[in-house]
């Protein structure tokens, strides 16, 4: 708790790096994938009211072999991630895989966690769905910085008809 990580290697893991605790990850240009997921909690899954600050440069890859391919995933009261920098994509993803779904979240929040971006670079492979919401156990996307590919985080229209920011 309250540590700060600085990576000194590229990292891929099997699923979801699980945040219980606060800590700061410094990506120091090195990168961190999970290829072969299968859960669809992200790379960073962010509970127990714990807060993830991502800073330095260094890619998330998202891309995983699972229907979800978000790269941060925040859920519950006081969970909170905090993105200064970083490169953010699930470009990768094979969209032919999953016909069943028409979208992938990169940034995703649920039930009262928030997401404050103040830099880095995202990129979905279903822009339109850059930074999304849960539909019912709403939480908060707050966007200070950062470079979005065709996407404009101040006109979110993830709900047909509601064109209203997360």
């Amino acid at each position: 708790a309250g540590s700060t990580i600085v990576l000194e290697n590229n990292v891929e893991e099997a699923t979801a790096i699980e945040v219980t605790k606060n800590v700061t990850i410094n990506l120091n240009g090195k990168g961190i994938s999970i290829p072969n997921d299968t859960e669809g909690n992200g790379v960073f899954h962010v509970t127990s009211g714990a807060t993830l600050t991502l800073e330095g440069e260094g890619t998330i890859n998202g891309a995983g072999n699972d229907k979800w391919n978000s790269a941060v995933f925040v859920e519950g009261e006081n969970s909170k991630a905090i993105i200064n920098n970083g490169i953010f994509t699930n470009k990768d993803v094979d969209p032919c895989k999953w016909e069943d779904d028409t979208h992938f979240d990169l940034i995703y929040v649920k039930n009262g966690a928030t997401v404050e971006i103040n830099g880095g670079t995202f990129e979905c492979i279903t822009p339109k769905w850059t930074l999304n919401s849960h539909d019912t156990l709403v939480g908060t996307i707050v966007v200070n910085g950062g470079s979005f590919y065709n996407y404009d985080p101040s006109k979110s229209d993830t709900e047909p008809g509601e064109g209203t920011t997360n």
